[in-house]
């Protein structure tokens, strides 16, 4: 399946997928590829992502893992991927508009967290 990049925020997030898919969780390099997206999303003025991206870097760093559960225990999302993976997924869709409502629930579990 051919990911659609329409600029360079969409070749990182490829990118942190890929990544993901080969080495699994490791939040090093997590944290490093969080970082690279956040400027190319400042270029494009979307402050919702701007703001994800940060809490969930800070909370990656601070916790050495990702500790948001989005997923409810009957989810059965949560069988085909980590709540991080889930996470990944919105951005690559945050121009849809109910990924961006999942973003938002996102941000708030996230500010909760800190």
């Amino acid at each position: 399946m051919s990911e659609e990049i329409e600029h360079k925020t969409d070749e990182y997030i490829l990118a942190l997928k890929n990544q993901l898919a080969a080495d699994g969780f490791q939040w090093e390099p997590v944290v490093i590829a969080l970082k690279r997206i956040r400027p190319e999303v400042i270029k494009y003025k979307d402050p919702l992502v701007v703001k994800v991206l940060r809490l969930a870097y800070e909370h990656i760093e601070e916790n050495e893992a990702f500790e948001i559960e989005y997923f409810e225990e009957d989810d059965e999302l949560q069988e085909d991927m980590t709540d991080f993976e889930y996470f990944v997924e919105l951005l690559k869709g945050r121009r849809n508009a109910s990924n961006r409502e999942e973003l938002k629930a996102y941000r708030d579990l996230l500010y909760e967290s800190a």
